[in-house]
């Protein structure tokens, strides 16, 4: 599938260039949260205003249209895993049932797929001790980084909030052939 392989040609050249450029990725990790759904009600209904479009970089990285997710790129060991969020009886009545873990692997070309609740376990378990979250402002429109990613368990890891936002940034300057 063409996303599946974009994804993973994006993900490489982002690994390739925060292997010269981020000075810990020996032992980091790459975190990224993508776009929430209770960015897109509409007042107080339960009905949302529009389709939900995910965040920009999140996006690029990880070719996921789904809210409330989070996403990591292994710098040591180049993997790539999606968390999710778990859907609850009443979520599922009007979004459909929860999928599987192999569901999204299957459907993005990630390497896992692990619920939100387990990403300070797992990142733990990897051996990981840095952490590069996405913190900026668009030299555009003005505006910053909506997105930041922030979990239970964050506060256990250096976290670098300043060099991969123009790390990608860069990264996306230069687009692929396809």
């Amino acid at each position: 599938d063409f996303l599946r392989e974009m994804g993973r040609e994006v993900r490489a050249k982002v690994l390739k260039e925060a292997r010269k450029q981020l000075p810990r990725a020996h032992q980091g990790a790459i975190v990224l949260k993508g776009g929430c759904s209770d960015d897109f009600e509409l007042y107080d209904s339960d009905t949302t205003h529009c389709e939900f479009r995910q965040e920009a970089f999140f996006r690029y990285m990880f070719p996921i249209n789904e809210p409330d997710c989070y996403a990591m790129l292994n710098l040591q060991t180049g993997q790539s895993h999606l968390f999710v969020q778990p859907v609850t009886p009443a979520m599922a009545r009007w979004n459909g049932p929860q999928h599987t873990e192999e569901w999204y692997v299957n459907r993005y070309g990630v390497d896992g797929c692990h619920s939100v609740g387990q990403m300070h376990e797992f990142i733990k378990e990897q051996g990981i001790a840095d952490l590069y979250v996405l913190m900026g402002q668009n030299t555009d429109s003005g505006n910053t980084v909506k997105t930041t990613a922030d979990f239970e368990g964050i506060q256990s890891y250096t976290v670098d909030r300043k060099l991969l936002y123009p790390l990608l940034q860069e990264c996306r300057v230069v687009k692929t052939p396809k």
